[in-house]
């Protein structure tokens, strides 16, 4: 797969069969011409055993088997988190290429599909519903699981950002138990299953020029807009919320982050650095890394030699919602 994407850097733009082909079907091919090898192989190991061969073919059928023996059974291909792709449509089209999959190629694949149960669970399985179930299993979740998960990672990091808080000088919060039982309850509620909530809730509140205690009420008080007539899932309402706060920072031009998150998200080109960005959109040199900073928690400035990039994909369907995002709305 790796090799597929150095051979065809632009492989995420191509149609969506030609990428199941590149990225799916060319790589186990490659894998089941392994597996015919190593039938050959075997008659050769029971000849061997049969004292019709050399010794040594032995040792070469041991080693090769060592490394490929698990080959043949890799035709099982997951599709995780299904219900959070935003939209019907969008779902439909993910679901219609496993169903091309399953009927253009010869290869024995097989879907297992997961998606959490909430109230939408009748949109995934609707758009699953001309799939054979010899063929594809959709696995659901209760919120339990992934809720808890969501509490844990809440309790650790709030611990850490106390901790951190108090090394910097930041006094304001309570050596244990901060935020409190009920407050975390209340953020995994309004995570409703995302973890994508959760890390970026976290993110924002580790910002070394905020302080968490403040950050994290202007979270809590915020009321999510909520807009019946929408064309998205309602259970990204309270994530809407977050990016909203994340990209309305104190003090700066929102026009500003729009022509930023433009720039990110449009660019031919990649951006490898601070530098390149302001020198696209014509700024003073130095003028995009305070905004930047604010806005880290959903944007990434890697090391050198890597992009800025967003973190997640969530971000990206939110500017290109207008129903969502409403005034950081990018149009593309």
């Amino acid at each position: 797969m790796m090799l597929a994407i150095r051979d065809d850097p632009e492989i995420f733009s191509r149609r969506p069969q030609d990428q199941m082909t590149a990225l799916v079907f060319r790589p186990l091919g490659e894998l089941v011409r392994y597996s015919k090898k190593q039938k050959l192989w075997w008659r050769r190991y029971k000849a061997i055993l049969g004292g019709q061969s050399p010794s040594t073919d032995a040792q070469q059928y041991i080693a090769f088997n060592s490394m490929h023996e698990d080959w043949q059974h890799r035709n099982v291909v997951i599709v995780d988190g299904l219900d959070e792709i935003t939209g019907r449509e969008a779902q439909e089209r993910i679901v219609g290429i496993m169903e091309w999959a399953t009927m253009q190629r010869p290869l024995p694949l097989r879907f297992v599909v997961s998606s959490s149960k909430s109230e939408h669970d009748h949109v995934v399985r609707k758009a699953m519903a001309n799939l054979s179930q010899e063929t594809c299993r959709l696995v659901t979740f209760g919120g339990s699981p992934i809720d808890n998960d969501i509490l844990v990672f809440l309790n650790d990091e709030f611990a850490r950002i106390q901790k951190e808080f108090s090394n910097r000088g930041g006094g304001s919060i309570p050596a244990e138990g901060w935020p409190g039982v009920g407050i975390v309850r209340k953020l995994v509620t309004k995570a409703r299953g995302l973890f994508v909530y959760a890390s970026t809730l976290v993110k924002l509140m580790s910002t070394s020029s905020r302080d968490p205690i403040l950050v994290l009420q202007q979270i809590l008080d915020a009321s999510p807009q909520v807009d019946n007539t929408a064309r998205y899932e309602q259970s990204y309402i309270d994530l809407d919320a977050l990016y909203s706060i994340i990209l309305h920072p104190p003090d700066t031009d929102p026009d500003l982050i729009r022509r930023l998150l433009r720039a990110i998200m449009f660019s031919k080109d990649p951006f490898r650095s601070i530098s390149e960005l302001e020198e696209h959109l014509s700024f003073h040199s130095g003028s995009v890394e305070a905004v930047l900073r604010d806005l880290h928690s959903i944007i990434s400035l890697p090391p050198e030699g890597q992009t800025i990039r967003f973190h997640h994909r969530t971000i990206r369907d939110y500017l290109l919602c207008k129903e969502r995002s409403r005034d950081m709305y990018l149009d593309s």
